[in-house]
């Protein structure tokens, strides 16, 4: 799957925009390396919910 293939829906990348600017190329890559693992092809705030949870518990 290539990037075009990924979207973001509005309030997604209004999360996105709220990270520091630092982190936010890494937290993009790895929402979309996740994406793509599961066959997402919408990425939204829950989702990144998710991911962010699953992330803290590792």
């Amino acid at each position: 799957m290539s990037n075009d293939e990924l979207e973001w829906d509005i309030f997604a990348e209004e999360a996105l925009k709220m990270a520091p600017m630092f982190v936010r190329s890494k937290i993009k890559r790895r929402v979309e390396e996740v994406a793509r693992e599961r066959g997402i092809t919408l990425i939204t705030c829950d989702f990144m919910t998710e991911l962010q949870q699953q992330e803290q518990g590792k």
